[in-house]
C-alpha cells in the first residue's frame, strides 16, 4: 500500500505561502486569520489611499497590530520606483514585518542597505532571482546563489524561474534545501511547487486569491497536491535528481 509522505513542517500551514495580491487591502486581516504564513504583494494590491504615504502608512499600521501569522512583505518592479520600493520594504521591516523579499532587481547598494536593517531590527531577509522566460542552467543558478551567499548573507534565497520542461523542473528541485525557496512557474512548474518542500525547501507559494505568478495554484489546490504525493512517487522523482 502507498503511504503518504509526511510533511517536512507541522501542521500544514507551516510550510505553504499563501500569496496576496490583485486585492485591496482591506483584506489584511482576513488573510491575517485564515493563514499562517502569507506573503503581501504590494505592487499588485491596492490601497484606499494609492499614494505611497498612503500605502506605507496603512502597511506599517498593520503590521504593528496583533497578528496572528508570520507576513512575508514583497514589492517587485513595475508599479514603484526603486527608490520607492526600498521605502516601502524599509518601513516593512521597521514595522515588524517576519520577512523581506528583496528581488535581485533591485540596485545592490539599496539590497545592502536593506539587509543590515533587517539584522538590526530582527526581519528575516529574503534576496530572489526571476526569470520569467526560461529556467536557467543549474551552473549559472549556484553561481548566483554563490554570489548573494557572499554579497548579502541573505537568511533565505529564493529561485522562480519558468519552467518548460521536465529537465528544468529538475534543476530547480535540486536546489532545494533549508535556505533555498524554489518556485516553478508555468503548467510543467506546479510540480515543483508541490515537491519542493518535501524536498528540503523552507516552504513554497500559492495563491490566496487570484493567482501572482503565472499558473500558481490556489493554496487549497497545492495543499491537495502535497497530501496526495505517495511515498513511490517521492521516491521516483528524487532517483531522477
Amino acid at each position: 500500500m502507498q503511504t503518504a509522505v509526511p510533511p517536512i513542517g507541522e501542521p500544514y500551514g507551516d510550510f505553504i505561502c499563501a500569496s496576496v495580491g490583485h486585492r485591496s487591502d482591506y483584506v489584511f486581516e482576513e488573510v491575517d486569520r485564515r493563514y499562517r504564513l502569507y506573503e503581501l504583494r504590494i505592487d499588485l494590491m491596492s490601497f484606499e489611499v494609492p499614494e505611497l504615504d498612503g500605502v506605507a502608512r496603512r502597511l506599517s499600521a498593520f503590521l504593528k497590530s496583533s497578528r496572528r501569522g508570520r507576513c512575508i512583505v514583497t514589492c517587485r518592479a513595475g508599479r514603484f520606483s526603486d527608490a520607492e520600493r526600498f521605502q516601502l520594504l524599509r518601513i516593512a521591516a521597521l514595522s515588524g514585518a517576519d520577512f523581506i523579499d528583496v528581488d535581485s532587481e533591485l540596485p545592490f547598494e539599496l539590497a545592502r542597505e536593506l539587509r543590515e536593517l533587517s539584522r538590526t531590527v530582527g526581519t528575516s531577509f529574503i534576496y530572489s532571482y526571476h526569470n520569467f522566460e526560461s529556467t536557467d542552467k543549474l551552473d549559472v543558478l549556484k553561481s548566483w546563489i554563490e554570489r548573494a551567499e557572499a554579497s548579502l548573507s541573505p537568511d533565505l534565497l529564493k529561485v522562480a524561474t519558468l519552467v518548460c520542461s521536465d529537465e528544468d523542473a529538475e534543476t530547480l528541485l535540486s536546489l532545494c534545501s533549508p535556505r533555498v525557496i524554489v518556485a516553478g512557474m508555468g503548467k510543467l512548474g506546479v510540480k515543483v511547487r508541490c515537491l519542493a518542500p518535501l524536498l528540503g525547501s523552507p516552504f513554497t507559494f500559492a495563491a490566496a486569491f487570484e493567482s501572482t505568478a503565472p499558473d500558481q495554484p490556489s493554496y487549497d489546490e497545492l495543499r491537495q497536491m502535497i497530501l496526495s504525493t505517495t511515498a513511490d512517487q517521492l521516491e521516483k522523482d528524487l532517483r531522477r535528481l
